[in-house]
């Protein structure tokens, strides 16, 4: 990414990586077909819309969502890039170059809007997607995975969140109804940077008797984290942190809790998470954060990129360069070898979340200074 990973990703989180599970939910089209227009009053239908702020100054190239189900055989959806507006839950005016179609294909894939003049954007501004079904009649509908399994945004969120949902059922003449959990969808800019939340599935591992986990990779600036949350469970034994390329059972990084295993006793693992002294993550460095157990167990679960396997090459690429939230992160797991090397599995994540103390920028002092990401 251009923009730094913590701008970008949680310029208004307090967290990084998914942590504990919401809810999976779809948007049908099949209402009312959605008339669209700069003038508020003139605006009607259904509507599913997505607000972000752009961590660059560049262009959007294409934008991936998740078609849930479908009935019948829908026509054309058309995909809308528009301003702020009034700072109301109210998409504003129709960017120039901002429109781009797609046909609908079988449920569950993912259908690409690709914009044929990339329109321009701002780094730090919050724009909206707005997607509808202008030709909307029975039996002919869409329906749009508007929210995967993520965490609540109302509970992690200080201000407003990079990317969040709404819905509409008037065509943001008035105000949409938001949505607490981070929405499926992928944005590719010019840049090669990418926004979005494309992790929706659970499914648990086979086994406990190997270490599990987080890997970090491609961080842009220094962060220290100073803590986590992950579902609840008795299986959970200690959490550990590996630097680089160390190998599963290897010499903890020496940044985290002294170098030594933190234990997670009944009170964590009842509650779900843990606190740890603030743990300094370099820039340009691979970090691991991983379970051991003391239970066997089908904790912790994960989370599947939906519909990887049958994706096209460019959407594999939005979503593995999305992975959550705009971070680069994914699943990582011993594989009880002799000696135990990692596996890595770019389509999946762990639920576990890290809290962000601060961002570090190099040669200088933490800009944050507090526990809460503003």
């Amino acid at each position: 990414m251009s923009a730094n990973l913590q701008d970008a990703l949680t310029s208004s989180l307090s967290m990084l990586g998914p942590g504990v599970p919401g809810t999976r939910t779809g948007f049908a089209l099949d209402t009312a077909p959605l008339v669209w227009s700069d003038i508020l009053a003139n605006r009607s239908g259904q509507a599913l819309a997505w607000r972000f702020i752009a961590p660059s100054t560049s262009t959007v190239v294409r934008v991936a969502v998740y078609l849930s189900a479908v009935g019948g055989t829908p026509g054309a959806l058309t995909l809308r890039l528009c301003a702020y507006g009034t700072g109301t839950a109210i998409p504003g005016n129709l960017v120039t170059n901002g429109t781009a179609t797609a046909i609908p294909g079988s449920a569950d894939s993912w259908l690409l809007f690709t914009f044929a003049t990339p329109p321009g954007h701002t780094v730090g501004t919050p724009y909206w997607l707005v997607l509808g079904d202008g030709g909307w009649t029975t039996p002919n509908t869409s329906t749009i995975l508007m929210r995967g399994n993520g965490p609540s945004i109302n509970t992690l969120a200080v201000g407003y969140s990079s990317l969040i949902a709404y819905t509409s059922t008037t065509g943001f003449s008035t105000a949409g109804t938001v949505i607490g959990i981070p929405p499926v969808l992928a944005i590719e800019f010019g840049d090669g940077s990418f926004l979005g939340a494309s992790y929706t599935n659970v499914v648990s591992y086979t086994s406990n008797t190997r270490e599990r986990g987080l890997k970090i990779v491609g961080l842009t600036e220094s962060l220290a984290v100073s803590g986590g949350a992950f579902p609840t469970a008795t299986a959970y034994q200690g959490l550990k942190c590996y630097e680089g390329a160390t190998i599963p059972g290897g010499t903890i990084f020496s940044g985290f809790n002294g170098g030594a295993i933190l234990s997670l006793d009944n009170g964590c693992t009842a509650l779900g998470a843990t606190g740890f002294a603030p743990c300094v993550l370099s820039k340009d460095t691979v970090y691991r954060f991983v379970f051991t157990f003391g239970v066997v167990s089908p904790y912790p679960y994960c989370y599947v990129i939906e519909g990887y396997a049958a994706a096209s090459a460019i959407v594999k690429a939005m979503l593995l360069g999305c992975s959550f939230l705009g971070g680069r992160l994914h699943s990582t797991i011993s594989d009880g070898g002799t000696p135990e090397a990692w596996v890595d599995q770019v389509d999946r994540i762990p639920k576990l979340a890290l809290i962000i103390r601060d961002q570090i920028p190099k040669g200088g002092p933490p800009v944050l200074g507090g526990t809460v990401v503003r």
